[in-house]
């Protein structure tokens, strides 16, 4: 450790989190591969050890955060993709000469509150952690802080010139915090599906003119292995061998071992999923999102990996791409029939829903009589907010900002929603209060600038990624 951390005092807490991954990049092995580099950013290859540095620097900042919390937590965090979002920034602060000096990586460690006793930084306490609970060297861990402090910059770089106007923290207050009442009724489309009739002559006809909405999805079959693990206390060091065991067996996929001869070798069995698209029931497995986002992540040049879920652990390889193609009418044609039925139903709906409304907003007859005489019930709503969820409606900006559209006792509408078509009345409009908007202002515009700030990095992370162009090796 540097010498003068021994002495020092702490500093001002200075709070400080890694930058969370954006984009889910697959699942695998962190620190171990057969491959002679890890992946490429910026048309640079990465070797094995660098990624292993940087899987285990987001690896021990998960520890800081969680605790003893995070053997459950940690397949909800991707790590590996955190591992390549550090690398990412890394490789651009390297680019524009972003530094930190031994001042700021004494004043930030000195700042953590587990190695401090007392108030002052205690040296026993550091090299016991970083040794026993994060199974490194003081060096490693001190340039893993000093990388730390340099993405803190890029952030703070990104986000400076930030700004917030007076209107906009006025707009963001009315969007959070304007109520109205409002009362409407649905018009279910499938209320409609009585009155529709479809021919034979007409199927293939609409096929030919909306051939896309039967396009396929992508697909993935892949083989696998399954190994379960218990789920119950006390067996985690079951759970730990049986990943390490899976990843022993990606490894030799790696080098080119043969599956069916390493699943003998293991007295494991293989299976194949058959065809399945993202986010549907897989067969043999079901409904599983790891699996799905680790398969669809498969490529020629890297063909297997592993996959944990709550089940246990998979070892897949992939065995075919599917690439989403539109099937010929006769494969379809009940599809087709039932489209159809859909798009004459919708129709129908949306055409008489069209003319209630304008019986609605000419006053010729009102929503209660309405009511009546088409038999949907009137549901009223009170001190609803754009951001609400409404009950069989869901959040829907469309409807969420008719309602706030519209004059008092006026009408909005149709309104398409999941079920139908809605018409909406505005009941009374209940504009913020003044008083205290001026009491909240400076604690909303903090928090509204943090999000302006939050999203202003997303946007350039996102375009910063993009450039990256990853390609995963693992």
């Amino acid at each position: 450790m540097f010498k003068p951390l021994r002495r020092k005092r702490i500093v001002q807490v200075i709070m400080w989190v890694l930058v969370v991954s954006f984009v889910v990049w697959g699942a695998g092995s962190a620190a171990r591969t057969a491959r002679n580099y890890a992946g490429i950013i910026f048309g640079k290859k990465i070797s094995p050890q660098k990624y292993s540095r940087a899987y285990y620097a987001v690896f021990n900042r998960a520890k800081m955060v969680y605790g003893d919390k995070l053997p459950k937590m940690q397949k909800f965090l991707n790590l590996e993709g955190q591992a390549w979002d550090r690398l990412i920034l890394l490789y651009y602060a390297k680019k524009k000469r972003i530094r930190a000096n031994n001042k700021e990586v004494i004043e930030r460690i000195a700042s953590m509150p587990f190695f401090q006793s007392e108030g002052s930084f205690n040296q026993k306490a550091y090299n016991y952690i970083v040794q026993n609970i994060f199974g490194t060297t003081a060096r490693n861990f001190e340039e893993s802080v000093r990388e730390d402090i340099m993405i803190s910059k890029i952030i703070d770089s990104v986000e400076k010139d930030t700004a917030i106007t007076e209107e906009e923290i006025k707009e963001s207050y009315k969007t959070k915090n304007e109520k109205a009442d409002i009362s409407y009724i649905l018009i279910n489309t499938d209320s409609f599906k009585k009155d529709v009739a479809t021919k034979e002559s007409e199927l293939e006809p609409f096929y030919n003119s909306h051939k896309e909405q039967f396009r396929t999805s992508e697909e993935r079959n892949v083989y696998y292995i399954n190994l379960p693990y218990p789920e119950k206390e006390g067996a985690e060091d079951e759970k730990e061998k049986t990943r390490q065991l899976a990843r022993e067996i990606n490894d030799y996929l790696n080098l080119g071992e043969d599956f069916n001869a390493l699943a003998k070798k293991y007295n494991l069995k293989i299976k194949e999923t058959g065809s399945f698209s993202f986010g549907e029931a897989i067969p043999g497995i079901g409904l599983s999102y790891p699996f799905s986002m680790v398969a669809f992540g498969l490529s020629e040049e890297r063909a297997n990996n592993v996959v944990e879920d709550t089940k246990g652990f998979y070892v897949i390889k992939l065995k075919e791409k599917i690439s989403p193609f539109i099937p010929p009418f006769e494969q379809v044609k009940e599809d087709v029939r039932s489209a159809l039925v859909t798009h004459k139903t919708d129709g129908l709906a949306k055409a008489a829903s069209q003319n209630y409304a304008n019986l609605l907003k000419s006053q010729a007859v009102s929503l209660e009589n309405l009511s009546e005489q088409i038999k949907s019930d009137i549901i009223n709503l009170k001190d609803i907010t754009r951001e609400s969820y409404i009950k069989d409606i869901g959040y829907n900006v469309e409807f969420s900002n008719a309602c706030f559209a519209i004059k008092e006792k006026g009408f909005a509408g149709p309104i398409k929603v999941q079920k139908g078509y809605c018409l909406i009345r505005l009941d009374k409009l209940k504009p913020i209060d003044t008083e205290i908007f001026q009491k909240e202002k400076q604690e909303f515009r903090k928090s509204l600038l943090e999000e302006k700030k939050k999203k202003a990095f997303q946007d350039w992370f996102a375009n910063l990624k993009q450039k990256a162009n990853l390609k995963p090796n693992l």
